[in-house]
Parts: structure tokens; sequence; C-alpha cells
């Protein structure tokens, strides 16, 4: 299959007028809004300056980054399930950490090697993970846009049809009340 990439100008996405109301990754009715930003992507040079340093690197992609702030973008009810399940999930590991801890103590009378075990994964992998479910429920993950590098238009790479659909529709209407005038 063809990529179905859409481009949608930043002035539409800003002021939300001719955004159809369903959500571009399901193609789902709408039942929310929220204020999301979109984000460019860092340029491959700046990857380089990885080699230099991490605080670096950060910082300058911050620096240059742009974005796009859509006030009112539609999200159906799939997508707020699904940033419920990763915040849900994001607190069971944060929840897990203190109970690592606990466990630890009691299987190391036992055994010291699996109290070792349960510290290192209640103090390396229960943060990172929580951290990373902590970013997929972002509201702008589950609209997966991404800004151009002069931040004049977001492109969608694989939007639902049924948001291409009404969004072509909205579109039609445009010009046909524009040619009518």
């Amino acid at each position: 299959m063809a990529n179905r990439g859409i481009y949608l100008p930043t002035p539409m996405i800003m002021s939300g007028q001719g955004i159809p109301s369903r959500c571009v990754l399901h193609g789902e009715p709408a039942v929310t809004t929220k204020k999301i930003r979109f984000f460019s992507k860092p340029p491959t040079w700046t990857y380089l300056l990885l080699l230099l340093s991490i605080g670096v690197a950060v910082i300058v992609m911050l620096a240059i980054r742009k974005k796009v702030t859509a006030p009112r973008w539609p999200f159906c009810a799939r997508c707020v399930v699904r940033r419920r399940n990763f915040l849900v999930a994001m607190w069971a590991c944060l929840a897990g950490i203190p109970l690592c801890f606990v466990a630890a103590n009691i299987a190391s009378d036992a055994t010291p090697s699996s109290g070792t075990w349960l510290l290192l994964v209640g103090v390396l992998v229960m943060p990172l993970a929580a951290l990373m479910l902590g970013q997929y429920s972002r509201w702008n993950v589950l609209a997966p846009g991404v800004c151009d590098s002069t931040a004049t238009s977001v492109n969608f790479r694989n939007p639902a049809i049924a948001f291409v659909d009404d969004l072509n529709a909205l579109h039609a209407a445009a010009v046909a009340q524009n040619v009518a005038r």
C-alpha cells in the first residue's frame, strides 16, 4: 500500500478550522479535544553531538526544534482508553519500586543473590519502564504528527482513512462555499 501521508498547514492546525472531529489515528468520532504540540525531528547532524556530550546534544536539539500548537485536537474513545492504560501501567511501575525493595530485603535473608536482582529491578528497570510508559501516555504521542523544519505544516504519515475522507469533504465544502460567493 502506498504511503497515505498528509500535510496539514500550520494555520489550519492552530485555528482548528477545517480539522475533522475525528481521530487521526483510528478514524473514529472524537469524544474529547486536547491542546497538544507537534514537534519537528532534530536534524541528522545533531546526533553527531552525542559523541561530544549527551547534555550538549539535548540542549542543541531542544533549542533548534520547531513546534506547532493545536488548541483543540480531536481524540476518540480508543485514544482515551489507550492513554489511561499507559498511565495505569506507569503508576504500577512506580508503586513496584518500593515493593522491590521490600521483596529484596525479604529474599536476601534466604539467598543474597535473589535480593540483589530484586534491588536491580527496583532501582533500574521499574523507573525506566515508568518513564517510558509516561512518555507514551502523552497526548501528542497519540496524535502522531511531525512538524516540518520550517513549522509551516505538520505531517501525518499514516492517517486513518475516515479522517482523510472527512478532511477532503470539509475541503470540498469550503471550496464550494468560496465559489458560491
